[in-house]
């Protein structure tokens, strides 16, 4: 396992990393500024971020395992850039040359500190982890895959630049209340990576139970059942981080049909 600093800068420099493609998406499908975070696609056999397909079915990624800035159509790699070492603007420059456009932006947004974000560049390579972080990537979304084939709602599974992780929406208990199913490969509430069930509306009217599997419930800024990476059963990560969504999505739905029916009673 590599170093906590090693987790956090690995993290960060994808993160910051991520927004180039990003900006290609807003820029070239001309989304409304309301829907600028509609976010990219984890492909795990390449471990590689990648943005819808753009007009003329090209696609910008970030593949994550050598931090590489990728122009592809459908699995082929049309060209590449190393980032290490490279600023923002020059990520951004070589993008509009390479697809013809201009005006291409900086994230707006707040992220975590980086040196990009003052005009330095991407640090030197941290192999090993972001090699975990493309693992984390890769067994997060195979299970929101798992999650999704159970639920006869749910949205696609995106990689969110803002509250970034892989993360999909379903629509849970008798309302059909949209609750966001995730894994973050942390942030400054965990520094390490968590998954986490959260009502995009939490309940008011209830009290919140206890969790199994080793889940803690989070009410700072959201609420949400948290599974972290510590309170992972290291010998069956995937099995056990499934068993944790599963059950927390049971307990949050049964959590939104008490609410609701709470709330109805009381505007009788």
């Amino acid at each position: 396992m590599s170093e906590p600093t090693d987790d956090r800068d690995a993290r960060n420099s994808v993160q910051w990393a991520a927004q180039l493609a990003v900006s290609v998406q807003k820029t070239l499908l001309q989304a409304p500024a309301e829907a600028c975070d509609s976010g990219l696609f984890w492909r795990p056999a390449t471990s590689t971020l990648v943005t819808e397909a753009l007009p003329g079915g090209d696609r910008v990624g970030l593949r994550v395992n050598d931090f590489t800035l990728v122009t592809l159509h459908e699995r082929r790699t049309l060209a590449e850039l190393p980032l290490h070492r490279q600023t923002f603007a020059d990520a951004l420059a070589w993008l509009e040359t390479l697809l013809g456009v201009r005006g291409l932006e900086r994230p707006r947004r707040a992220l975590p500190p980086h040196a990009v974000q003052n005009g330095g560049p991407f640090g030197a390579p941290l192999g090993e982890a972001l090699s975990e972080l493309g693992t984390w990537f890769s067994n997060g979304q195979r299970i929101l895959e798992t999650v999704e084939l159970g639920h006869p709602w749910a949205s696609p599974i995106r990689c969110w630049p803002r509250r970034f992780g892989v993360a999909a929406l379903l629509r849970v208990g008798a309302t059909g209340a949209p609750v966001a199913v995730g894994m973050s490969p942390g942030d400054h509430r965990y520094d390490e990576p968590y998954y986490y069930v959260a009502p995009r509306r939490p309940p008011r009217n209830v009290i919140l139970p206890k969790l199994e599997l080793g889940a803690r419930w989070h009410s700072d800024g959201w609420v949400g059942a948290v599974l972290t990476r510590t309170d992972l059963d290291s010998r069956g990560h995937t099995v056990h981080a499934q068993q944790f969504v599963q059950h927390a999505v049971a307990v949050v739905a049964d959590l939104l049909t008490q609410d609701a029916s709470v709330r109805s009673s009381e505007g009788r």
